[in-house]
Parts: C-alpha cells; structure tokens; sequence
C-alpha cells in the first residue's frame, strides 16, 4: 500500500494525518467515519440542551450560482439546506470560513447531529408528559361524569 504519514500502511492508501480534497469524493462502497468519543478523553460533560438552537435553525431550497456549482464540483443546481451566514450567527463553532480561500462561509454538518438527538429526546420527554396528563385528564373527566349522572 502506499503511505502518507506512515511507513506502515495498512490499507492500499494509508493517510496518517489532515487530508484535503478541493472536489467531491465518490465511492461505490461503505464509507466509514470514526471521531475519538470515549469518555475517558473528555472532562466536565454535561447534557446537551438543543431546543432552543434548533428553532433558530432555518432550512432552505434554492438555486446554486455557476460559481457555486464550480466551487462544490456539482452539476446539479437545485439543492436543500442551510445559509452559513445565518447558522454563524447562532452557532459560529459549526461554520468553517474561508472556503476554496475565497472568503466563503462553510458548514460543518455533522455539529448538527448531536442538537437532534438531543431535540428529539426533548420533544419524546414532552409528549411523554403530555400523553401522561391527557391519561390523567380523561380519568378525572370519567370521574366526573359519573358523579354528575
């Protein structure tokens, strides 16, 4: 294999260190992405609140300029997403600046994953209250009804 970083590769292209590509990347496999999480690397963890992040979140569809479809390597001009601009704003550790060393604003999407596990598990907590005072709520109405009739 060849070796970047390493002179023991264990793969056909072993790259030990910060890659950077200026295109896309395709592959007609699995595509595999690990990031160090165990807890014996980290210190002072603390729970997550996302709700109030996530509304301040808009989603958008709109039209990539020629510049922007050149600049992404896309030959697709209708997309989906977000205005780093705006995500900046609320939450300047998720966008990269200077993309393409043009000045332009980028995403890191993958900040966006933990705010919606931990959004979802807010939303499931309430309806979880809220279906448990709607039981209770019915019973109470039950009961009056009966004592009424």
């Amino acid at each position: 294999g060849i070796g970047l970083g390493t002179t023991m590769p264990s793969y056909k292209l072993h790259v030990n260190g910060t890659g950077y590509f200026s295109g896309n990347i395709t592959c007609a496999g699995e595509v595999k992405s690990n990031s160090a999480s165990d807890a014996r690397l980290k210190t002072n963890v603390q729970k997550l609140t996302a709700s109030n992040l996530l509304r301040e979140v808009n989603s958008y569809t709109f039209n990539w300029t020629d510049e922007g479809m050149q600049l992404r390597g896309i030959n697709y001009r209708s997309d989906e997403g977000f205005i780093a601009q705006e995500i900046k704003a609320i939450a300047p550790h998720f966008t990269t600046d200077n993309m393409w060393g043009k000045g332009y604003l980028g995403i890191d999407k993958n900040k966006f994953i933990p705010y919606l596990v931990a959004g979802w598990n807010e939303h499931d907590n309430r309806i979880s209250a809220l279906e448990k005072e709607n039981k209770d709520l019915r019973k109470e109405i039950e009961l009056l009804t009966k004592l009424l009739s």
